[in-house]
């Protein structure tokens, strides 16, 4: 049952309706904005507080958000230090085609995910979210990795010349699928970079995190109704141009 329905009511305020035909009263949409915030922020204080490598603990390399049905960023965490919130994530997602509960899509390669990875060390993880069969959403987050191969320690060097000199390409691929690692990518992952453990510590690390947004989604819906949680996605994206459009 949609919760939402009660919530706000007889308050007098104009419903605002996102683009899906869905109303959503302002003062809902105001507690909903907190809740996705939330979910991000836990996402990232998890992951800060389980990986291994300095690139996290130290130089905050990394950033974490909640994805909509379009593979658009509509939750932010303000723990995040990386202030790019560009993620064009809807061709990664839309490539890997039917996902289902417990898979987790991987990739740094920039050209393959349409410019959604920047450089071979960022690593790309995005999970979706499924309340029951209905695809509700998706955790991501990427971190940028202490080495992936190349020509030099680290994987970056002013005297890279192409993008095979930098390291392991990564194209979008199942790192998880149903709740499995997929063990044919960690053996060769861990053979083509000079910190493996490293690597793979802050790998699971951003496993784990996405996983706790995962659950942190459910406990929202529990209380919100799913139809809210998915109908806020497209309406907080709107509020948030209207108010940059406000401040320009």
């Amino acid at each position: 049952k949609d919760k939402s329905r009660n919530v706000g009511a007889g308050n007098g305020k104009t419903r605002t309706p996102d683009r899906g035909g869905h109303a959503i009263d302002p003062v809902l949409l105001e507690i909903m904005r907190h809740k996705v915030e939330a979910i991000a922020d836990e996402i990232c204080i998890t992951l800060l507080r389980t990986s291994r490598s300095v690139f996290v603990n130290e130089a905050a390399d990394f950033a974490v958000g909640m994805l909509d049905l379009e593979g658009e960023i509509f939750g932010w965490a303000p723990e995040n230090k990386t202030t790019s919130i560009n993620v064009p994530a809807a061709h990664t997602i839309r490539i890997m085609g039917t996902l289902d509960p417990g898979d987790a899509i991987v990739t740094n390669d920039p050209y393959s995910s349409d410019a959604m990875a920047t450089h071979l060390p960022d690593l790309h993880v995005i999970r979706p979210y499924f309340r029951g069969s209905r695809l509700v959403g998706y955790g991501w987050g990427f971190i940028h990795y202490m080495d992936v191969g190349g020509r030099v320690p680290g994987s970056v060097s002013s005297y890279n010349t192409d993008i095979f000199q930098e390291g392991l390409r990564i194209p979008p691929m199942k790192l998880m699928q149903r709740g499995r690692l997929n063990e044919d990518f960690i053996t060769l992952f861990k053979a083509n970079c000079r910190l493996p453990e490293t690597n793979m510590a802050d790998l699971k690390a951003m496993l784990g995190a996405l996983e706790v947004g995962g659950r942190r989604v459910q406990d929202t819906i529990d209380h919100y109704g799913v139809q809210t949680f998915v109908s806020c996605q497209r309406a907080l994206k709107d509020y948030s141009a209207e108010k940059a459009r406000d401040i320009l």
